[in-house]
């Protein structure tokens, strides 16, 4: 079923590339103290995950645990996708509004969202999804990503 829900949402993403409005350029919120960055999560990445690729468009929330971290570069043209799952203790609206608040920051202009995603981009350059899922007493969170390279 997680890989069905990763499949969707990259094909989803993927499509999010070719199209929609731009929005105004901003900063990134790597300053941000409930930002953990990829060097920092690289301790709670299960197995041989590789988050090198991942932009800092796409935050992790503060202690989460990777579960799933990959990127593909596709040529026609140059696009580079990826997806990032992880767990944390935080609750999904949490997690969803933090992020909504982090894609702003980096200057992604909202395109949809529900109580259990949004999605984000700029123009056809950068495009965001996060998904967020009840898991226990926390949250399963998916994060599709595209740039344009």
């Amino acid at each position: 079923m997680m890989r069905v829900t990763i499949a969707v949402g990259l094909a989803a993403l993927l499509a999010g590339c070719g199209g929609g409005g731009t929005a105004a350029q901003g900063g990134n919120a790597s300053a941000a103290p409930s930002l953990a960055s990829a060097a920092a999560v690289a301790g709670g990445v299960e197995g041989s995950n590789d988050c090198a690729k991942k932009p800092d468009f796409a935050p992790i929330y503060a202690g989460g645990v990777i579960k799933v971290c990959s990127s593909a570069h596709f040529d026609a043209p140059a696009k580079t996708a990826g997806t990032v799952s992880y767990t944390t203790p935080a609750a999904p609206a949490a997690v969803l509004a933090w992020s909504r608040e982090q894609a702003g920051k980096a200057g992604l202009g909202e395109r949809l969202a529900t109580d259990k995603m949004f999605s984000a981009g700029e123009g056809t350059k950068r495009t965001l999804m996060v998904m967020a899922l009840p898991d226990g007493s926390g949250s399963r969170v998916t994060v599709n990503w595209g740039k344009a390279d």
